[in-house]
């Protein structure tokens, strides 16, 4: 079984869009889209993230992060990428997905700089991800409600599956002074969800 069929297998639906690795970059990964399925209630019971669009990297995992030994018991060197939406981003006169390629992109750069991503990291672009969108980075968190394990053994060798949820200049500003998990629960208190949205508004956070 590859392992297209064994995330598909995992979801409950086959992606309606596989963005494959860049030719100039043999590091990067695949990137599968699983659209919303209209499953029925009990169907829904056992297909993980059913209202949601999917975003899953597949590769990633082949290579290992440059975790450093003191960071070594908490953060594992192999993990893949996800995000969750409530449908597709297209964007350009090509209608390319946007979320695909921001996965694959962000996929390398641990690759390319020598650094590491892990649950309550944050990366900052430094600038606005899209246009009209307040968003300049992420914050990663652990995906809830899935059976890990069973995930991580649909990849080529992840230790972990971690999602990405996009979040303004503010809120990574608050998050390194306060803690990723602070700022994670000032998102939830002013109702924004932990998925893939680039175009909410930034939330006011307390004085730092």
């Amino acid at each position: 079984m590859t392992f297209k069929e064994k995330y598909s297998a995992f979801f409950g639906r086959a992606p309606d869009l596989v963005l494959s690795p860049m030719a100039n970059d043999p590091r990067s990964p695949f990137v599968y889209r699983f659209p919303p399925t209209s499953a029925g209630f009990f169907k829904r019971i056992f297909t993980p993230l059913s209202s949601d669009c999917v975003f899953m990297t597949e590769g990633m995992s082949s290579h290992e992060m440059l975790v450093p030994p003191g960071e070594q018991r908490l953060y594992p060197s192999r993990i893949e990428l996800l995000a969750c939406s409530s449908g597709a981003i297209v964007a350009g006169p090509d209608r390319r997905d946007v979320v695909t390629s921001i996965l694959q992109r962000l996929a390398v750069i641990p690759f390319q700089q020598k650094i590491f991503f892990g649950p309550l990291h944050t990366f900052d672009f430094q600038e606005n991800i899209c246009v009209n969108s307040a968003m300049t980075g992420f914050v990663f968190a652990v995906p809830d409600g899935l059976d890990m394990r069973r995930l991580c053994s649909c990849t080529p060798s992840a230790q972990l599956v971690v999602s990405l949820v996009p979040v303004a200049a503010n809120e990574i500003r608050y998050a390194k002074d306060k803690g990723s998990d602070q700022l994670l629960a000032q998102l939830e208190s002013a109702g924004v969800p932990p998925v893939f949205d680039l175009f909410r508004k930034e939330v006011r956070l307390p004085a730092t």
